[in-house]
């Protein structure tokens, strides 16, 4: 790309007034504030937005943070509303209520899709004895239906794509026995689910971000371990850099060759804020959320641009009290500063 230097030269030019659309690299002086100013990159930040309507923890969502959309979950502590069907969709201005789950249920970090295609598989269900299930159900927008079951039960894998095309990789919980292995790789076309090739390693609790067949994942227990980054490019998986905190439940956005991930828990006890962005070789410190939290509502893989990440509602702390509120992503852009000598 021609930058200000090739393209003019290195002569500083004198304007009466900013120019409109500055290219980055440029540099003038600003006669009428007598001022030496240039076009620079900004850095990326987040900042808050409109609070769901219920606080709750362990969700499912989608979409991004112009077309969001939150569904399930649970509160705390004991005695709290648990496995809410509620749904919530957010236009860039406000949280608004959506159809209900046909059955409520949290723990449900396999949410993926939009607005209009999200699908909602697995997760735990029930109030006095919680237990892991194989529902799936999908969302046309309005209201959710039955879609077709697991081949066994799970709340705690992965989960990337749309109704008619996503991909389940991972399994969990650990401690249930019946529940779908840790390595199972799993396709949805819209109406079966198909084996496909195992996961290299155990995983659970981690993120899933990209397409159908083409995504990768990050994160998982045990949190503070280095877990390596796996990559699945439609036939064979491989593995990459890990994921510089060792966290699990955590969120992310984008592709494999420009993505982002944030927020998740590690121990002893704590949520992340930091944000770490990857380029398809490494991860990098990109910025801080303004709440460190965990199993929260955000985008789903390929549908979100990083710079339309959101997080929503989650966890400040393991077993704690779930919050509703929530923030968006904002990605370094264009900015002009003044130059000065000090």
């Amino acid at each position: 790309m021609a930058d200000y230097i090739n393209i003019n030269g290195n002569n500083i030019p004198i304007r009466a007034s900013d120019p409109t659309n500055p290219i980055e690299g440029e540099v003038w002086y600003n006669l009428t504030t007598n001022a030496l100013k240039g076009q620079g990159l900004g850095t990326a930040s987040w900042s808050t937005i409109p609070s769901l309507s219920q606080f709750r923890r362990a969700v499912g969502g989608g979409g991004d943070k112009t077309s969001a959309i939150v569904w399930g979950g649970d509160q705390r502590p004991p005695g709290t509303l648990h496995n809410p069907t509620a749904t919530e969709e957010y236009d860039g201005a406000s949280w608004t209520g959506g159809g209900a789950l046909n059955t409520g249920r949290s723990v449900a970090v396999t949410g993926a899709g939009t607005q209009t295609t999200a699908i909602a598989a697995g997760g735990t269900t029930g109030l006095t004895a919680p237990q892991t299930t194989t529902q799936v159900e999908e969302y046309s927008g309005t209201a959710w239906t039955t879609g077709t079951a697991l081949p066994q039960k799970q709340g705690t894998a992965g989960l990337v794509g749309v109704q008619t095309a996503a991909s389940f990789a991972g399994g969990g919980p650990g401690g249930d026995p019946g529940a779908i292995p840790l390595t199972t790789h799993l396709g949805y076309d819209g109406s079966t689910w198909t084996s496909r090739t195992a996961v290299p390693a155990n995983r659970s609790g981690w993120k899933l971000i990209g397409a159908d067949d083409d995504f990768f994942g990050f994160g998982g227990p045990p949190a503070g371990s280095a877990i390596p980054t796996l990559y699945w490019n439609g036939s064979t998986w491989t593995s990459n850099t890990a994921y510089p905190q060792g966290i699990d439940n955590l969120g992310g956005a984008g592709n494999f060759t420009n993505g982002l991930a944030f927020g998740g828990s590690f121990p002893p006890g704590q949520e992340a804020t930091a944000a770490n962005s990857w380029d398809g070789t490494a991860w990098a410190l990109d910025s801080n959320m303004t709440v460190g939290r965990s199993a929260f509502g955000n985008p789903d893989g390929a549908t979100t641009l990083i710079g339309n990440s959101f997080s929503a509602a989650g966890a400040t702390a393991p077993g704690s009290t779930a919050v509703a509120t929530a923030e968006e992503y904002n990605a370094a852009g264009p900015v002009t500063v003044t130059i000065s000598s000090s």
